[in-house]
């Protein structure tokens, strides 16, 4: 396949040739090429050298342009009979000299020189000139060049000659060699095989004339005469060629290696002499700064050569991370795109479109960006992806914009058409009594800030959506404003990642509502559910309120957490067995107006430590069969924390100290009331002793008939000896039986 893609190209460049050739020279494909033969003193001298070194090229030009004419010079010369040494250990060779002898070899004559290298000759090259022109994908090169092979024996000058190349190239080359950059379309390929050809050229036509000597080296290697590749456009992507062409002694085997990549890259000779081949990049290939390898073997002398390309070469098929965190705002004038860096990215790219196709919006090299032609009212769909230096894209990432003008926004008196409250626009204003509708729906998305004025009622009766998130949560906050949810049917407001703030009530009617991972705070009445109201919670937490929840008559269902509220729980009507409710410090936490049957409660850590607080502040009405952590019943709890107080109380009359008994008995009538009836002689006894006769005689009508008479003649002050006897018996059974 490989040969059959490049015998087409090389038949298209061959027509275009022909075309070419037909044209007159001021055609835009005009190609001028040039090869003058200024001959100096071209001769040949004494014996001709067998074994060479091609030593450094002086003059004109950079340090890699005079390093490539040198490799394609020693080249060309491997051609001829000499046996001539690598360049490498030439260059190892002259560096020692240099270092022992502390000067520069040019210092030293051709004699000397010869011997330190262990050559018979030497060749000299000066470039006298190199122009170069490149503007696209137009070249223009001209090199003209100076040299000489020198005898190492007598220091004579065996051969010398001066020439000169120039080419001028706009666009496909028009050449089987030039089809590697016809392929790429790269315009620094272009240059290069502009260069390498031209170097070629000059120096195949210089070699034609130098002598060579009588008795050839046997069994040479094949001769690589120059490599284009299109390196130089590294790095490469996933699915990008890597193409390489060589110019070789024709009939060998052409072959290419990429390190850490692949070993087996065949050049096919698509014409004498001329060998190609490609490699795409695949999904892994990765690699950095290596350098490809080609080799041409000779079936007949079983002999290989070997050259390395001079320009390193980078794959890299891994795409970089999708962009994250994207924030877009809406400005004054235009739309800004904001997002996280993304490593080993080289550019971003963004798109835009208003719900049809994608176009390129603008390409930026920083994390941001602006659409400066978006317009106000408008919703834009954006999309972004990243790019490395290999020009692998990442995963695109969309997001959704309505580009609004910068906020305060005034919410109109009647919400009768669906609206889109965005963070931009914020705050969003309720300035009067204000109707969100029947079958109007209004939604607020994430970074959403909403005021309502001091005492102003936001009255729902179609749908509001507050839809936060844990980054960009929405508010809500006023002065004593109320939020009425009413007939407006099931799920008629939802509010997620919502906080409430200073209001005076949320009001659920005959409506469901949903509070997700949502706060109320300081309001007086908090959410107050009436008429069938249903509240669904989630993570719902109620703080510093007067009433946290109100339940006129309605259910709960879900998680919520009360901390530091007034009045944690209202009850009057409705059912919270399907609540999760956790109790923080209140100042009360349940009250009641009809008896009220609880699964469990949960309670914190500091409350646990004060559990006579929260029996105390719970009305005596409310049973709850579970209280998590303890995992024990209200009851249980209420009837250890009296036992408690009996023995509390106890002591205080043993030890004669009235003001612990009194303190006791408050603590008592706190959690429990003056109707235990556990004991009732015992609390006769002690609430006449100190002073509430009154409570003493309710608590003897309940003692059995053996107390009774006993008591009720105490309390005349008869028989009162007998009675303190049986007193102190009390006492001491109610103390060993607790303790």
């Amino acid at each position: 396949m490989l040969k059959v893609y490049f015998s087409f190209i090389l038949r298209i460049l061959l027509v275009m040739a022909f075309s070419v050739g037909s044209l007159s020279a001021s055609g835009p494909m005009d190609v001028i090429k040039s090869i003058t033969d200024s001959t100096v003193g071209l001769f040949v001298k004494g014996n001709v050298p067998k074994t060479v070194a091609v030593m450094p090229f002086t003059g004109e030009g950079t340090d890699d342009d005079k390093k490539e004419l040198r490799t394609t010079f020693n080249n060309h010369i491997s051609s001829k009979k000499f046996e001539n040494i690598k360049l490498d250990e030439v260059d190892e060779k002259i560096a020692l000299l240099e270092k022992e002898s502390g000067k520069k070899w040019s210092d030293f004559d051709p004699v000397y020189l010869s011997k330190k290298l262990g050559v018979d000759g030497l060749f000299y090259v000066e470039v006298i000139s190199i122009e170069k022109v490149y503007a696209g994908v137009y070249g223009s090169l001209t090199i003209k060049v100076k040299g000489k092979l020198v005898s190492g024996e007598k220091g004579e000058t065996v051969w010398e000659k001066e020439d000169s190349v120039a080419e001028r190239s706009g666009g496909v080359p028009l050449s089987p060699w030039g089809a590697i950059s016809t392929a790429v379309s790269s315009a620094m390929v272009l240059r290069e095989s502009v260069k390498i050809a031209l170097m070629d050229k000059l120096f195949r036509e210089m070699a034609k004339g130098i002598p060579e000597p009588k008795v050839g080296v046997v069994r040479k290697p094949p001769v690589i005469f120059s490599v284009i590749t299109n390196a130089q456009d590294s790095p490469f992507k996933l699915g990008s060629e890597i193409l390489i062409a060589m110019k070789g002694q024709p009939g060998c085997v052409g072959n290419a290696e990429i390190p850490d990549v692949s070993k087996d890259i065949q050049l096919s000779e698509i014409e004498p002499g001329n060998y190609v081949g490609k490699y795409i990049v695949k999904d892994g290939d990765n690699n950095r700064g290596k350098l490809i390898k080609v080799s041409l073997f000779d079936p007949k002398s079983k002999l290989e050569s070997f050259y390395t390309v001079p320009h390193p070469v980078e794959l890299d098929s891994i795409p970089p991370a999708e962009v994250k965190n994207i924030k877009v705002t809406g400005l004054k004038e235009k739309v800004q795109l904001t997002w996280d860096r993304v490593d080993d990215a080289k550019d971003y790219f963004v798109q835009r479109s208003e719900a049809g196709e994608f176009v390129d919006l603008l390409v930026t090299q920083v994390p941001e960006g602006y659409d400066e032609t978006a317009i106000v009212g408008k919703t834009y769909y954006y999309r972004i992806y990243a790019r490395d230096t290999a020009g692998n894209p990442s995963k695109a990432v969309d997001i959704k914009f309505y580009y609004i003008k910068k906020g305060p926004t005034a919410l109109p008196r009647d919400i009768s058409e669906n609206i889109i409250m965005y963070a931009d626009g914020s705050p969003y204003i309720v300035s009067e009594n204000t109707v969100v509708a029947k079958g109007v729906e209004l939604t607020a998305e994430p970074g959403v800030v909403m005021e309502i004025g001091s005492g102003y009622i936001l009255n729902i009766n179609g749908k509001v959506r507050l839809n936060g998130d844990i980054k960009n949560p929405i508010t809500v906050k006023g002065d004593k404003y109320k939020i009425n949810i009413s007939d407006g049917g099931s799920d008629a407001f939802i509010a997620r990642y919502v906080v409430f703030e200073k209001g005076e009530s949320l009001n659920i009617s005959n409506s469901s509502s949903v509070f997700e991972n949502s706060k109320v705070n300081n309001f007086t009445s908090g959410i107050v559910i009436e008429r069938n109201g249903l509240l669904h919670a989630n993570n719902l937490s109620l703080m510093s309120n007067g009433y946290g929840i109100n339940l006129i008559n309605g259910t709960v269902v879900g998680s919520i957490e009360l901390k530091n509220n007034k009045t944690a729980i209202s009850f009057n009507d409705g059912d919270l067995t399907k609540s999760n409710i956790k109790f923080d410090q209140n100042d009360f936490y349940i009250k009641v107006n009809k008896p009220l049957v609880l699964k469990s409660v949960e309670l914190s850590q500091n409350l646990i430590q004060s559990i006579e607080v929260f029996i105390k502040n719970t009305d005596n009405d409310v049973s709850i069969s579970n209280i998590i952590p303890i995992g024990k019943s209200l009851s249980e709890l209420r009837g250890e924390s009296v036992e408690r107080l009996k023995i509390a109380i106890a002591k205080g009359v043993i030890s004669e100290s009235k003001d612990e008994v009194i303190e006791a008995i408050k603590r008592f009538e706190s959690i429990s009331g003056v109707n235990y009836l556990n004991n009732p002689e015992f609390f006769a006894y002690i609430y006449q002793s100190y002073g509430f006769p009154e409570k003493g005689k309710m608590f003897a009508d309940k003692t059995d008939i053996k107390y009774r008479e006993i008591l009720n003649n105490y309390f005349s002050k008869d028989e009162k000896s007998r009675f303190k006897l049986q007193i102190a018996e009390m006492k001491y059974s109610a103390i060993q039986k607790t303790d």
